[in-house]
């Protein structure tokens, strides 16, 4: 039997078909319309969560600067160590060092892939015309100068067709201290005036905001335009699927299956690739700590043997002093025993003993300066190396008199390193070439240096006892001395190369045996 639908059926049909359509068109603008905001907000939080770190970062500078860098540097004007007429801004500009520091910040975001951040303290009256506010800073300059309650700027502007995050913040008030570079030209120190010609950057008045931080965010919009697409095809996708075809529901789970296994196939890759590379050098970790733990289990042994042996014989020695003493009328033959226990062999045994610990002690601490070496956090700024290598020979200057040694340091390239860390590598060569000296003949030593390529090469010479060839690769090596003899531990020039590794330089030598050493350090010029 067949049953007819009537067209007051089809009518109520049709008329609910088009209710759950409009509901479901409603609903999927909903979703759409939540989705493009919390895409919005996310975006606008990502952008001004970067700014919060940027300005956050720049304050530190700013008051590193203004509340340490600058005291210091009057402090040491002040005892005369520096010069009352020296200004330079690298050193001494909060303003002049952040925005350089922002160029190379700009760059490790640009390497990470990541969107560089627009950034400028702009002026109505700056030393350096890159600073020059526009018309919308010089207007915001005035805003927080007259209402000193407004504490920050925030808009959405477009640049070059981009939206923006804009964020506009006051600079530091004027005080006292800031007008001896910022007030009347003549008052200012004598090499600023002449880095600096004009008015600009003069004048200021006590208690004025004469710049304002401006930073703009990109805001990708294309993470919004993803967010939107995929919520609206999901939501459609589903409202599709639940009207009219369970199939596609089932082959829309299949693909979503798929997708996760391919992605979880992906993330399996990526884990194994990584964990081949963590494999790669935890091996070459490996091998350094097997040679470092077979050496110095070698090492430690033969001074806790004596340790141990030396004990126990003063320890059979004492018992028999103690039984001679016991005794109410010690024989002569007795006392001819103990005199040579006291007097020589007691302290004798003491001495090995101490010998011993020491050498253990220095072993000790050479093993804990190498595994200490590579988590110490560095300090890579640009170094002045006459400044550096003149404090180290400054260091050395009772040892280089008292073995009469005769240095001399030419002019010097600058670097990029840590100075701590450069510091000991040059001390370290500086004392194996008064360690090594020839005694035969007075100790010359000269220290040099040159910029070649984008290195700046130094080398350290000196007229010692030299190295034979078969040696000048293996000193480099933990634990290796020329002879059993040398005074240390062979672990000074371990040190260098690792230093100099981590630092992005290296390190190598020339000699001839009975004539020279010259020590060669390469690292990343200024």
């Amino acid at each position: 039997m067949t049953t007819e639908i009537q067209p007051a059926q089809t009518g109520v049909v049709k008329t609910q078909i088009i209710k759950i359509i409009t509901i479901a068109s409603l609903m999927m603008l909903a979703v759409a319309a939540l989705g493009y905001f919390l895409s919005r907000a996310y975006v606008l939080h990502q952008a001004e969560l970067n700014i919060s770190n940027l300005l956050l970062s720049h304050k530190g500078i700013h008051h590193y600067v203004q509340q340490t860098l600058i005291p210091s540097y009057l402090k040491y004007q002040s005892d005369g160590q520096i010069p009352a007429t020296f200004y330079a801004p690298e050193l001494l500009s909060s303003s002049y060092i952040v925005r350089n520091q922002h160029v190379f910040y700009n760059q490790e975001r640009k390497a990470a892939g990541l969107p560089e951040l627009y950034y400028k303290l702009a002026a109505n009256n700056p030393r350096n015309p890159i600073n020059k506010a526009d018309d919308l800073e010089q207007k915001l300059i005035k805003m927080f100068n007259e209402n000193r309650e407004v504490k920050s700027y925030r808009d959405i502007i477009e640049v070059d067709g981009k939206k923006m995050l804009y964020v506009a913040l006051p600079f530091l008030e004027n005080n006292q201290k800031c007008l001896r570079c910022h007030g009347k030209r003549e008052d200012a120190p004598p090499q600023l005036q002449e880095r600096y010609p004009g008015q600009g950057g003069f004048n200021e008045k006590i208690g004025d905001i004469r710049a304002i931080t401006s930073i703009r965010a990109p805001l990708d919009r294309e993470h919004v335009d993803v967010a939107i697409g995929v919520t609206v095809m999901l939501v459609g996708f589903t409202t599709f699927v639940a009207l009219f075809l369970f199939n596609t529901r089932l082959r829309t789970l299949v693909q979503r299956k798929t997708l996760s296994l391919e992605e979880e196939v992906k993330v399996r890759t990526q884990a194994e690739e990584s964990l081949k590379q963590v494999n790669v050098e935890l091996s070459a970790k490996n091998k350094d700590l097997e040679q470092i733990l077979y050496v110095a289990s070698h090492d430690l042994r033969s001074p806790l043997v004596n340790v141990q042996g030396f004990s126990k014989e003063l320890t059979r020695d004492f018992a028999t002093v103690v039984e001679a003493l016991g005794q109410e009328e010690i024989p002569a033959e007795v006392k001819q025993k103990i005199a040579p226990l006291v007097e020589e062999d007691i302290p004798l045994s003491l001495s090995f003993i101490q010998n011993s610990a020491s050498k253990m002690d220095l072993l000790l601490s050479g093993l804990l300066r190498i595994s200490r070496l590579g988590r110490a956090a560095l300090t890579i700024t640009t170094l002045d190396m006459n400044t550096v290598v003149g404090q180290m020979v400054a260091d050395h200057e009772f040892v280089l008199k008292e073995t009469g040694a005769d240095l001399k340091v030419g002019p010097l390239p600058n670097c990029r390193g840590d100075q701590v860390q450069i510091d000991q590598v040059f001390a370290n060569l500086l004392g194996n070439a008064i360690k090594f000296r020839d005694p035969g003949r007075p100790c010359v030593i000269r220290i040099s240096g040159h910029e070649e390529g984008e290195q700046a090469i130094y080398c350290l010479e000196d007229n010692g006892i030299g190295i034979a060839p078969a040696y000048q690769d293996k000193i480099f090596e933990i634990f290796h001395k020329l002879s059993p003899e040398t005074e240390g531990q062979g672990l000074g020039l371990n040190i260098v190369r690792k230093i100099l590794d981590r630092l992005g330089g290296k390190v190598w030598l020339e000699s001839e045996p009975g004539r020279y050493c010259k020590f060669f350090v390469a690292l990343p010029k200024a």
